[in-house]
């Protein structure tokens, strides 16, 4: 009699790591040594059970086998499919199903009616529990877009500023992106008087270093605090032209 144990995650970008991990702490608790994983990449728990490689290890499994998987999701989504897993393709093949997460060992030879009645309760729970997480993470998501409506960007938990959703490097350059706008703020804060003078001094036609030094003897600060120099001039006259230095 084998054991088999079984992984499906829904996305490339998943692994099944934890489900490895669960099963195999489980099968080890009990005793048991697995003879064969079988595991189905990026296939959702949607997906039809004859389109996944669950298939060929139900064809390949005998009378007294036992197959092993994390959670009744790794078999699918919806209960009514779970349930005619359960009563109608395991017992045919005479196996048993073991759930880790539930602590459930179902010999599918003998399913008397409480044992479907409590099948259809854990599978029901486990679809409730599914439906919330999927509420929640809607939720977050409108919560975040809007957030990028209104200020330009969310800030992640690990305090990452981010502009988008799904995009590469899209927390990099979330950060850059909110360093910039912070360093440009805090450059044009309070410049407007230093701007009307700056504009006097280039009427006369005195170039960048001159005004710079002339702001710095009448004793004008950048919006950093520092010193005037040549090269702030432009800056300034830029961000005045794009109307971010106001009153």
């Amino acid at each position: 009699m084998a054991i088999y144990a079984y992984y499906r995650y829904s996305t490339d970008k998943q692994t099944e790591s934890q489900q490895r991990l669960t099963v195999e702490k489980y099968c080890e608790n009990h005793g048991w040594n697995i003879d064969m994983a079988v595991i189905d990449r990026a296939k959702s728990g949607a997906s039809e059970i004859s389109s996944r490689n669950l298939q060929g290890l139900l064809e390949k499994m005998e009378p007294g086998d036992t197959l092993v998987v994390s959670e009744v999701s790794r078999i699918s989504r919806s209960i009514q499919d779970f349930c005619d897993f359960l009563l109608v393709v395991m017992p045919k093949i005479k196996a048993r199903l073991v759930v880790c997460t539930l602590g459930l060992e179902v010999d599918c030879t003998d399913i008397n009616p409480m044992t479907k009645m409590q099948l259809l309760m854990f599978s029901m729970f486990s679809q409730i529990e599914r439906d919330l997480i999927q509420n929640r993470v809607k939720a977050g998501l409108d919560a975040k877009r809007r957030e990028v409506e209104l200020y330009g960007g969310w800030t992640s938990k690990k305090g990452n500023f981010c502009t988008g959703f799904g995009m590469p490097n899209g927390f990099a350059h979330g950060v850059q992106q909110m360093g910039n706008q912070a360093k440009i703020k805090r450059f044009c804060k309070g410049m407007l008087p230093v701007v009307r003078i700056i504009l006097d001094y280039k009427e006369s036609g005195m170039d960048n270093w001159s005004v710079s030094q002339k702001l710095n003897t009448m004793g004008f600060k950048t919006g950093n605090g520092g010193k005037f120099y040549n090269y702030h001039i432009p800056k300034l006259m830029k961000y005045y032209a794009e109307g971010l230095i106001t009153e």
